[in-house]
């Protein structure tokens, strides 16, 4: 069933992928600080100046479940993860290149004011999605 991309505005036929619009230490600022203190695009977030977030997508496969070429479905859950400063950078310089990384980082939490474990992750670049 196709639906509308809130990101592209486009109509897509395949599985939407879940998750949030920013990491959780986003939604932790103030309102009214975050236009100051956060600069936030679809995929990229820096609070501070200091604390550097690029979103990815978790793509699980769907067993047995085929898109209309015959390939395999997955399931998207977008995170967004930590970043280094230099790592961030050579993503903001290359975005849609599967040739940088990988880079290890931390998920960011889903809330605001949520404490969890420290989840360590290795994020891997396919190159231009959609």
């Amino acid at each position: 069933m196709p639906y509308q991309c809130h990101t592209c505005g486009r109509a897509h036929d395949d599985l939407p992928d879940v998750g949030a619009d920013a990491p959780g230490q986003w939604y932790g600022l103030p309102e009214a600080d975050r236009e100051i203190r956060a600069r936030l695009t679809p995929d990229r977030c820096v609070i501070d100046g200091r604390d550097h977030f690029i979103r990815g997508i978790i793509g699980l496969p769907l067993v047995g479940d085929l898109d209309a070429a015959g390939g395999r479905t997955d399931f998207g859950i977008g995170v967004w993860v930590s970043q280094a400063p230099h790592n961030f950078q050579t993503y903001v310089e290359c975005p849609d290149t599967a040739d940088i990384g990988p880079f290890f980082g931390n998920y960011a939490r889903l809330r605001a004011g949520r404490r969890g474990t420290l989840n360590r992750t290795r994020r891997h670049s396919k190159g231009a999605l959609r």
